[in-house]
Formats: structure tokens, C-alpha cells, sequence
């Protein structure tokens, strides 16, 4: 899979949702927040139209462990590629600056205390 043509993909195709996000509708209009569920599909139809190869739909919980702080959350994966343009949703994630500019990694784990588990697990 060519890693960095979906990193591009899911970076543009974040920014045109960020462009008109009020105009889609309620679900997306603080996006990124609440926005997961809605906009995951839509990513994935638009690399599989890309030519990027199938991904799974995941709905699964964010959170802290310490804390049970959990929240339902959404991305996409293909094997151990995860592409999560949501993720600066949360406060923590948001605060590291990290997924709002890279929207790929390869990993659930987000640190020590911090997880994206599937749900049901």
C-alpha cells in the first residue's frame, strides 16, 4: 500500500471537510468532535475511489484507563495501518499536535495510560 498517497488523501481530504464543515449538517458542525461516526465512512469511500485498497470500518472506545473515561470513537484500519482523522478530537491527543497533521500511524496504542481499543474488548 502506498503509505504516503492515503497520508495525502486523509490530509486533503480532512482539510475540504474542515473548509465546509458547517455546511454538512450538525454532526460535523464542530468538527472534529462528534464527528467520527459520520465522517469515517466518507474517508474510506474516497480512498477506496482513490485506488487505495479496501479499509475496515472500527468503532471502538477512547480513553484513559485510570479513569474509565471512556468515549465511542471511529477510524479506519487496514491491517496495522490506522488512518484516524478524528483522533484531535481528544483533549490529550489534541494537546500533543499530533494527529491533526498526521492523520496515519500504526499503532492503537497511544501511550501509557491512554488506548483506542475495538469495541466489545
Amino acid at each position: 500500500m502506498n503509505i504516503q498517497g492515503v497520508y495525502a488523501a486523509a490530509r486533503d481530504f480532512r482539510s475540504a471537510i474542515e473548509a465546509c464543515s458547517s455546511s454538512l449538517g450538525v454532526s460535523f458542525k464542530s468538527f472534529p468532535s462528534g464527528a467520527c461516526g459520520d465522517v469515517t465512512p466518507l474517508l474510506g469511500t474516497y480512498l477506496i475511489g482513490r485506488g487505495f485498497g479496501e479499509f475496515q470500518y472500527m468503532l471502538g472506545n477512547y480513553g484513559s484507563r485510570g479513569d474509565d473515561g471512556w468515549s465511542s470513537h471511529a477510524w479506519l484500519q487496514s491491517g496495522d495501518l490506522v488512518v484516524d482523522i478524528t483522533a484531535d478530537q481528544f483533549h490529550d491527543v489534541s494537546e500533543r499536535g499530533k494527529r491533526r497533521t498526521n492523520p496515519i500511524y500504526r499503532s492503537l496504542s497511544n501511550s501509557a495510560n491512554l488506548s483506542v481499543k475495538p469495541s466489545g474488548e
